[in-house]
């Protein structure tokens, strides 16, 4: 069920109604059934996966929480990740492997072609995560089976994060409901300013990247290197949409989610990108891949090493393709030549930092969008190659007058809203009245230059 769909606008509401009326008792089981109901709906029987994990995690959290062994303990943590990797491993990656042994062994294995579950990366880091903390005794294991599940599947942040962390987001889902029309008007805010830059701007945008990307052979230069910009803002207006819905959604029933985002195109290194960009994903790479690795106290050839292990394990978390594992090299590349020359880069002026930053970004994000290796490599040629020219921008000018010039209208002044956010300069901070005007003039803006429905890309990971 998409977040920007009609069938999302009548099923919120309905959900909200039923814990309303019933929140003394039944506001856990009622979030707990719309949250399967939500996953169903777009998954069908593969909900069945989600089940899975949550039960063995759940029991075998409790198993680790009572042994004293050591070795039974990390016997019972083995038997938990290698179950969730090994459901990850067969849905996301199991074709992707078998294409790989192919090439290798020049054999004929076939393509299993599965069905990949919608948000499994998301979910299955989060039951993880909660499971490695049981065992490095951070938190005691969650005694009600129904609150761990809804941890495990709460609908708002259940295709595409935030991923939260046990201690942050179970003790919320537990309280009783309140009915805060405070949270309701604030959740609602965050959710239209999501909707807006999802179907506003990042539906608008892709019209011309995928026009360019479908067909990047018959393309000239300028426009892949127009495309390749444009998709840093698409991506970025893309999965910011959807995390604004999925944390007003969740301020709504009195939850509050983890930021994600925070001015990323702003930043003055990659690895300050990486502290600004789906930050919940950073930070669970951080703590339950980098640090177990040794982190950055076993010595500088030590930490280039687990970098790089990072952000292999990191692109290929985003997609079963050579594609993704070039992308997610090529970050820990940009964060190798951070570490090594990072007194020289220091001296640098901060606003060049950035901007060399944003383009770093821009050109990683080339191999991210386009779906062939060879393609992805034949772009970076043309663009380089090929001298660069405004009569190269070719589209019908009626149509993308139309579209184009209003996505980057509308990107220009978001970006600068959102610096201003940064800065603390706050939309609730203004007067009642330019509250209202502002959401009512963003509705009418929705529903004038919002264009067609399209899922939000992060639903693929």
């Amino acid at each position: 069920m998409l977040f920007n769909s009609i069938e999302y606008l009548l099923f919120l509401p309905v959900v909200l109604l039923f814990v309303v009326i019933f929140k003394k008792n039944l506001t856990t089981p009622i979030l707990l059934i719309a949250s399967y109901y939500f996953y169903y709906y777009g998954s069908k029987n593969l909900l069945i996966l989600i089940l899975i994990s949550t039960l063995i995690d759940f029991f075998i959290s409790h198993k680790i929480y009572k042994t004293k062994s050591k070795v039974k303990r990390k016997q019972l943590l083995f038997i938990s990740i290698f179950t969730n990797l090994f459901l990850l491993f067969t849905y996301k990656y199991l074709d992707f492997s078998i294409d790989i042994i192919n090439r290798l062994f020049s054999t004929t294995l076939p393509l299993q072609k599965l069905p990949l579950p919608v948000g499994i990366s998301f979910y299955t880091f989060q039951t993880m995560a909660y499971t490695i903390d049981v065992y490095n005794k951070k938190i005691k294991p969650e005694k009600s089976l129904k609150h761990f599940a809804l941890f495990v599947c709460y609908f708002p942040q259940l295709v595409a994060g935030p991923i939260e962390s046990a201690k942050n987001l179970l003790p919320q889902l537990k309280k009783p409901f309140k009915f805060n029309f405070n949270n309701f008007t604030k959740g609602l805010t965050i959710i239209l300013y999501g909707v807006f830059i999802k179907t506003v701007i990042a539906d608008r945008l892709a019209l011309f990247v995928n026009d360019v990307y479908n067909n990047p052979y018959a393309a000239s230069s300028a426009n892949l290197l127009l495309c390749a910009y444009l998709f840093a803002f698409q991506i970025y207006f893309d999965f910011s949409g959807y995390t604004n819905i999925a944390i007003g959604t969740a301020k709504i029933f009195g939850v509050n989610l983890s930021k994600n985002f925070n001015t990323p195109y702003f930043s003055h290194s990659v690895q300050n990108f990486w502290q600004r960009w789906h930050i919940t994903l950073s930070n669970w790479f951080k703590n339950y891949v980098y640090f177990p690795l040794g982190g950055s106290r076993k010595g500088l050839i030590r930490t280039l090493v687990n970098i790089f292990i990072v952000f292999l394990v990191s692109g290929l978390w985003h997609g079963a393709s050579y594609n993704f594992v070039i992308w997610g090299l090529l970050h820990g590349f940009y964060i190798f030549i951070e570490t090594i020359f990072s007194k020289q880069l220091a001296k640098i002026p901060k606003l060049l930092r950035i901007f060399i930053t944003f383009n770093l970004v821009v050109f990683s994000w080339i191999f991210f969008r386009v779906p062939r290796l060879n393609e992805a490599f034949y772009v970076i040629k043309k663009i380089l190659s090929n001298p660069l020219s405004l009569k190269d921008i070719t589209f019908n000018f009626t149509y993308w007058q139309q579209n184009l010039n209003l996505a980057i209208f509308f990107t220009l002044i978001v970006v600068f809203l959102e610096y201003l956010y940064s800065k603390n300069y706050s939309f609730y901070k203004l007067p009642l009245l330019f509250k209202y005007i502002i959401s009512i003039v963003t509705i009418f803006i929705i529903i004038i230059f919002s264009v067609n429905r399209s899922d939000f890309l992060y639903f693929a990971f």
